[in-house]
Parts: structure tokens; C-alpha cells; sequence
């Protein structure tokens, strides 16, 4: 998991096209969405790497979209 230190941008200071352009440009890619939050978002819905996760749609704040679609994250298994 990366440390919020190593985000490579803010979503919150992106528009949504230049926040969805950073995640499919890397493959995949630490943002911050939030004053206290960030995350590891992927350009497509693969396979995550720890037991008990699975590849969920992500939708951060953007600087012109309150709900912006970049990509997907690995979230924990519903019920695990």
C-alpha cells in the first residue's frame, strides 16, 4: 500500500479528464482524493494481489465533477 507521501497528484486540484488521463497514462497510479485521503487507483479492473479483494469501479471529487469516474481500486470482499 503507498504512504500518502508518495501521491502523485491531488484529484480536488484536477478536472476529471486530467484525473481519469493520470491513472490510464500509468497503469496505475497513487492519488489523493481528499485532505486525509488517498488511494491506488488502476487503469482497468484486474486482479488484486491480497486475498479477499476484488477490483471495485472508483469515483473521486474532482476540481469539475463531484463524482468523477478514474478507473478502479481493490476493495475488501463484502462478508470476508
Amino acid at each position: 500500500m503507498p504512504r500518502l507521501e508518495e501521491a502523485q497528484g491531488d484529484t480536488l486540484q484536477m478536472n476529471c479528464a486530467q484525473a481519469k488521463g493520470s491513472v490510464k497514462g500509468s497503469g496505475g497510479i497513487a492519488l489523493k482524493s481528499g485532505p486525509n485521503h488517498f488511494d491506488l487507483y488502476h487503469r482497468s479492473g484486474g486482479t488484486c494481489s491480497r486475498l479477499g479483494e476484488s477490483m471495485q469501479p472508483a469515483f473521486v471529487r474532482s476540481k469539475d465533477n463531484p463524482v468523477c469516474f478514474i478507473g478502479y481500486t481493490c476493495e475488501e470482499d463484502v462478508g470476508n
